[in-house]
């Protein structure tokens, strides 16, 4: 069986959909497994063992004559199975024009009318269970609770002593209002140096916003805003005795590690489905 997998919405969806991969690899391991995202995550998703090819298609440069031509390619790889996590009319859409034998998403998705079965999207669970609903509809009724998400350490090993514990923290975010106040943040950051490693991640569109503040922090701490890929912060994170974060991508790489965590969240809430998954966590709401 030739199976594709479309996620192009941003890295923490991508990481969501790692539970609902291994159900599929675990329930038929001679499976075709290709998976469809933007170029950025290309890489990463690139170095699961679970994922035989990894698609891009860049939604944002990609007009609708760009779209019906990337549509033909896919026809031609002959699929017989798409399995839509992401809730888009493009991406329902794309799958349609590709001719796809049979495409499943959620009854809630955009695109809902170019799928061949509609699985209903359950609001009061987390977004890797309903993930997992999608796989189960399609029979792959197995997981043993891995992620298998990939991960590089070098970078950590080669940037971090282990003499003290580490704790890895993330106050950035595409999103402002998800942000707790960057002067909270500092506050807490010097107290903690004190007795702890501490670590700063962040993405490279963060890095002018991480600049007006980060004079104001010790200079014991590591400061790797914009230093990382998502290999990397996948093998940071990893190694990290605690994570600190707003509600953004790294609590997903935390969940999949079940590193502990304590979770700060502001306009969003747990409830909606995409807080951490693993119970080694604190939330302050």
């Amino acid at each position: 069986m030739k199976i594709l997998i479309v996620q192009t919405a941003f890295i923490g969806d991508v990481v969501l959909t790692f539970p609902m991969i291994e159900a599929i690899k675990q329930s038929a391991e001679n499976c075709k497994l290709h998976f469809l995202t933007l170029p950025q995550y290309e890489n990463f998703v690139s170095k699961s063992s679970s994922v035989s090819k990894v698609l891009v298609f860049d939604k944002k440069n990609e007009g609708f004559f760009k779209l019906l031509k990337f549509s033909r390619f896919l026809k031609n790889q002959k699929y017989d199975l798409a399995i839509l996590p992401h809730r888009s009319f493009r991406s329902g859409l794309l799958v349609f024009l590709a001719r796809v034998k049979k495409r499943v998403g959620f009854d809630i998705a955009e695109g809902r009318f170019f799928y061949t079965d509609r699985v209903p999207y359950i609001r009061n669970i987390h977004e890797v269970e309903r993930n997992l609903t999608l796989a189960r509809f399609c029979g792959f009724e197995k997981w043993d609770g891995r992620w298998n998400l990939p991960y590089d350490e070098s970078f950590f090993k080669e940037n971090v002593s282990p003499k003290r514990p580490q704790i890895v923290v993330s106050p950035l975010s595409n999103w402002a209002t998800k942000m707790w106040p960057l002067e909270y943040w500092i506050e807490l950051i010097n107290k903690i140096s004190r007795n702890f490693q501490v670590i700063i991640v962040g993405g490279g569109r963060m890095v002018d916003l991480w600049n007006k503040v980060k004079s104001q922090i010790p200079n014991n701490v590591l400061d790797f805003v914009g230093k990382t890929d998502f290999l990397t912060l996948s093998g940071i994170v990893k190694n990290a005795d605690l994570l600190i974060t707003n509600d953004s991508a790294p609590l997903h790489f935390a969940s999949a590690f079940n590193v502990k965590s304590i979770v700060i969240f502001g306009p969003t809430v747990p409830a909606f489905g995409f807080g951490p998954y693993n119970k080694n966590c604190i939330i302050l709401e």
